[in-house]
């Protein structure tokens, strides 16, 4: 193979050195011009030869192949000579001879010159037929070899084209990477540039506006000072190092010219010295304000004199440091205020407040002899009783003031106190009466009733409320009785029992009397059923009874444990007003009894009023075999017995 160089590419390849470089012959003067062909001509030496010249055009390469003329003619010149010397007679045999040998050594060249032409159009993959050992055999090695190599060679171009394409596609890579980088810098010098600009102009108004600021704040500083020197207070402000920074006129007149900025040189200059308030030691430096200040404190101090030539002046002061931005103190600040006027005032206070505290003290104590006064008077004429009369005290009382008011009014009385005061003597009496009277009050007052009068052993209480306390202060006056009569559980002290009547109604409160006598009162037919109702409790044997009208009254009447017991006429009325019997504070078992037989007693007593006594009867004797201890269904069983046997 041959390159457009002439030089011999597959004898380098082999190590053979024996070709030309530059060599020139038909075959490859052709092949160079890109011909394909076949021939007998004079190869680079000057011998005949028979060649093929294919092109390869995908290598720029010329397959050369050549045959020397006498080596590819020498047998059929044997054959010749030797066909010459058998005869005639043999030239028929000859000619079939030499037509067949001609094949024969025809047929493997033809094969390498098929297979060449194949390989001059690109392919690389065929291979010449080996048919004999000769010098065509040896060809047709040689060729494969050189075709071989060839595919080597190519396959090996391929990769380092694949190579080279990798790197063209890398350096493409980078080198877009590189123009986006330095569109980049470009940008960022822009920017800088930009931004170069703007810290310009910046710079140019920050040095105005440092400028305008100065001004301002040689203004400020100005008018600051001038507010300091305008201050009555003594203003005093020293650096970190504790040398005085700045004094205001106040301060001078206080301390002495030697708090003058300008005369602290000044040899003439006197600083009045600060002294423990009321005595003649010098102020402690370490404790002075300033001094604190600059240790970071702020401070508020009182205990300061200063002893001027011709007096002396309690001051108060005040001080603090200044920081700066990193938290550092460069400052310390004082403010120094004269007190005289303020101990002055304080101590005409102080005696005013002494004389203030006696006079509260003797108006202290007549107020206390007044209450006791209001307390001793209320104990006689109860406060509720002045409040209902529009009176805030017994003083505005006067005989005929009255009011007329709705309200519940309870009556109790003792059961035989008389058989149980025989036995007693007057002052037995009394205590025995007051022991009683002192546990029955406060069932009064806690249900927001106040007693009217004590009537010996009796109690008339009114509630100016709704009924419900009324009847909720008789069940509490029950059970306390109930708690009292534990402790009578001894010869000589029986347990008592007592009656309560309760009625609502409207009443007239007022004031009766003369000109040296007077006392409160209550007038109205609700009082006088009340006291009836009281009365009415010892006849039927039990404790508790409530008017229809208080019944009525009651927020809830379910609250509380009740039944209708009878009917009775107000005096001087006609009409008949129903009584109820209250019965919360009974003994648990009788209270459950009566609730039981509640529906069974009450039908029999109306059927008691409708005279069908022998139905009542059945009925009354049901709730007495419940309940044997009824006293009021006894009652009314001896009644409707009357009546039949009548």
């Amino acid at each position: 193979m041959i390159n457009n160089l002439r030089v011999f590419v597959s004898g380098e390849e082999f190590g053979r050195q024996d070709f030309p470089r530059g060599g020139h012959s038909e075959g490859i003067d052709r092949g160079l011009q890109r011909e394909n062909g076949r021939g007998s001509y004079l190869n680079y030496a000057g011998v005949p030869v028979l060649g093929v010249f294919p092109w390869l055009e995908h290598q720029e390469l010329v397959l050369l192949v050549e045959m020397p003329r006498s080596e590819a003619l020498d047998p059929a010149r044997q054959l010749a000579w030797t066909t010459l010397g058998v005869g005639l007679t043999f030239t028929g045999l000859l000619t079939v001879g030499v037509y067949l040998l001609a094949s024969q050594i025809s047929r493997p060249i033809l094969a390498i010159a098929t297979v060449a032409t194949k390989v001059a159009d690109g392919d690389l993959t065929p291979v010449a037929p080996v048919m004999t050992d000769d010098e065509v055999g040896t060809l047709a090695m040689a060729f494969n070899r050189m075709t071989g190599q060839l595919r080597r060679l190519y396959a090996g171009l391929q990769e380092k084209v694949t190579l080279l394409q990798q790197t063209e596609v890398e350096l493409n890579q980078s080198l877009e990477q590189l123009q986006i980088e330095k569109q980049a810098v470009e940008y960022h010098q822009a920017q800088i540039s930009i931004a170069n600009q703007e810290i310009t102009l910046l710079n140019d108004r920050l040095k105005t506006e440092n400028i305008d600021l100065a001004q301002e704040l040689q203004v400020s500083n100005k008018l600051l000072r001038q507010f300091l020197e305008a201050m009555p207070l003594a203003v005093v402000v020293v650096d970190d190092m504790g040398q005085l920074y700045y004094t205001n006129q106040a301060a001078h007149i206080l301390f002495g010219q030697g708090a003058v900025l300008d005369d602290l040189n000044n040899e003439n200059s006197i600083i009045y010295p600060s002294y423990i308030a009321g005595t003649d030691q010098l102020y402690p430096e370490e404790n002075l304000p300033l001094e604190r200040a600059l240790k970071g404190e702020s401070v508020l101090v009182n205990d300061i004199e200063v002893h001027q030539p011709d007096r002396i002046i309690p001051v108060e002061a005040r001080a603090r440091p200044i920081n700066d931005a990193q938290g550092n103190i460069t400052f310390a600040i004082a403010t120094f205020q004269d007190i005289t006027e303020r101990q002055k005032a304080e101590a005409e206070r102080q005696n005013f407040i002494e004389k203030m505290f006696s006079v509260n003290c003797d108006l202290e104590l007549a107020l206390n002899e007044q209450e006791e006064l209001t307390d001793a008077a209320g104990r006689f004429v109860p406060n509720q009783f002045l409040s209902f009369l529009g009176y805030e005290s017994i003083v505005e009382v006067k005989s005929g003031d009255a009011v007329e008011k709705q309200m519940s009014i309870l009556f109790s009385d003792i059961r035989q106190f008389t058989n149980l005061s025989e036995n007693m003597t007057l002052a037995d009496n009394f205590k025995f009466i007051n022991a009683y009277l002192c546990r029955m009050e406060p069932a009064i007052i806690d249900n927001n009733g106040f007693i009217d009068k004590y009537i010996g052993d009796a109690i008339m209480a009114l509630f100016g409320g709704n009924a419900d306390d009324a009847v909720q202060a008789g069940i509490s006056m029950l059970k306390l009785l109930s708690d009292y009569n534990t402790t009578r559980q001894r010869p000589g002290r029986p347990p008592i029992k007592i009656g309560i009547g309760i009625n609502t109604g409207t009443m007239m409160l007022g004031i009766v009397g003369g000109k040296d006598k007077i006392d409160t009162t209550v007038i109205s037919d609700a009082v006088n059923l009340a006291a009836r109702l009281e009365e009415l409790t010892k006849k039927y044997a039990v404790p508790l009874l409530i008017s229809q009208h208080t019944f009525l009254c009651l927020e809830n009447p379910n609250n509380y444990a009740f039944r209708i017991i009878d009917k009775v006429a107000v005096k001087g009325k006609s009409e008949m007003v129903s009584v109820f019997e209250i019965f919360d504070a009974d003994p648990p078992e009788s209270r459950d009894a009566k609730l039981k037989t509640k529906t069974q007693f009450e039908s029999a007593l109306a059927l008691y009023y409708l005279q069908e006594y022998k139905q009542a009867a059945q009925l009354l004797q049901i709730c007495l075999a419940e309940n044997p201890s009824d006293a009021v269904a006894q009652i009314y069983w001896k009644r409707v017995v009357d009546e039949m046997l009548s």
